[in-house]
């Protein structure tokens, strides 16, 4: 066994066999988004020293401002730029490929045979399925870290007085976001042990989660969809934005939770043959 970082991972076999086995992928993916965070970053003196800009945005059509809200619309503040470039797509967007890739990673396992081998020395389903979602929030995690650190070096740096704390809250939420996803593509890989389905039924929710944030905003009808959908409730309700709710958070960890103890129910009761 690895001496160093793996020690802490001694009694979770599949989470060290996991760690080891994504740690170069994990490092490029953090480097990339740490890229775009400073990319980004790098643009927002210009936006923010533009007054030709801010006009501009104050002619967005009524349902374009509506749909985006008039605090994220507001890029020439350091929140409302990084809200709107970083958190209100592309980080929530990211996080969750990972997320749905490792939770549908279950499947993969029984497609090839891991999974027979692992369950083979006294591993038990609910373990196993346990120690999936352990990967799946450590890979993440990573990542939330990378943009984290980014962020946080770039926000004195080009004077954008985001914030450490609504930093840390913004990124925090994006991560729970994207582990809804990643249990749902958890769930139905334990409940079909089909890859593919799983992934597509996480893109399915996560696209039906931004939809039904997003019609709320428009049709007056649709306002009742926002109160189930992730979106609305961890990205559109950004802590960047001071409109953070974490209350939210925490439920959305709850059902996080339940997905995966759902997931090891029905692994336990199908036939693995």
């Amino acid at each position: 066994m690895r001496a160093g970082a793996n020690e802490g991972l001694v009694d979770l076999p599949l989470v060290r066999r996991v760690s080891e086995d994504r740690r170069r992928g994990d490092a490029l993916w953090a480097l990339g988004i740490a890229a775009y965070c400073a990319l980004i970053a790098a643009f927002f003196p210009s936006v923010r020293d533009s007054e030709a800009f801010a006009s501009a945005l104050d002619d967005y059509p009524e349902p374009v401002r509506e749909l985006l809200g008039d605090a994220a619309l507001d890029l020439t503040s350091g929140p409302g730029f990084f809200h709107a470039e970083v958190f209100s797509i592309v980080a929530p967007l990211l996080f969750s490929i990972v997320a749905i890739g490792a939770g549908a990673s279950l499947a993969g396992d029984e497609r090839v045979g891991l999974m027979d081998l692992v369950l083979a020395n006294d591993l038990s389903r609910g373990r196993y399925v346990g120690e999936r979602a352990v990967s799946m929030v450590l890979t993440v995690l990573r990542l939330a870290l990378a943009m984290v650190v980014a962020l946080a070096i770039a926000d004195p740096l080009v004077e954008s007085d985001i914030g450490l704390r609504p930093l840390v809250m913004a990124v925090v939420a994006s991560t729970v976001f994207a582990l809804v996803f990643g249990a749902v593509a958890l769930l139905v890989a334990a409940q079909t042990g089909d890859r593919s389905v799983a992934v597509g039924a996480a893109v399915l929710a996560f696209t039906l989660a931004y939809v039904a944030s997003a019609a709320a905003e428009l049709v007056d009808a649709a306002e009742p969809l926002r109160s189930v959908s992730p979106y609305y409730w961890l990205v559109a309700r950004s802590p960047l934005l001071g409109d953070g709710e974490p209350i939210a958070v925490v439920a959305w960890c709850g059902f996080v939770l339940a997905a995966v103890w759902v997931s090891s129910q029905r692994l336990e009761r199908r036939d693995l043959g």
